[in-house]
């Protein structure tokens, strides 16, 4: 406690019976001017160019989903018609990246190598 009145003896403002704005300048003011200072470092991303062993990557070729797919197809044959959550678990969806399996899984249907049940589940195409 003795430090505190130290501190705000030597730091303290003499602010009694005085309004707020008679103390600082409040901070939506208009007209107040702030300068950045020059040459000292301001956290955040710098301009494009201070990286320039990196371009800037446009946008990736689509990668093709046939091992993705192969693999739902056996594990709906082998092993019988499962759930979203159980498929994923049968084929190790959740190391394939973000949004892969549900893409196997549309592309999977549409190519008749798989088909959607009632409730997410997926079954295998019965061959003729």
């Amino acid at each position: 406690m003795s430090l505190g009145g130290i501190a705000e003896l030597l730091f303290g403002v003499k602010a009694e019976q005085k309004q707020l704005e008679e103390v600082a300048e409040p901070l939506t003011a208009e007209g107040a001017e702030r300068k950045k200072p020059r040459g000292r470092f301001h956290p955040g991303p710098g301009p494009l160019s201070s990286a320039r062993a990196m371009s800037v990557s446009g946008p990736h070729p689509p990668v093709p989903l046939s091992t993705e797919i192969s693999l739902i197809e056996n594990a709906l044959r082998e092993q019988g018609s499962a759930n979203r959550h159980e498929l994923s678990r049968r084929v190790g969806g959740r190391y394939w990246g973000p949004g892969r399996l549900s893409e196997a899984l549309r592309e999977a249907v549409s190519q008749g190598k798989a088909k959607r049940l009632a409730r997410g589940e997926y079954a295998p195409v019965e061959e003729p």
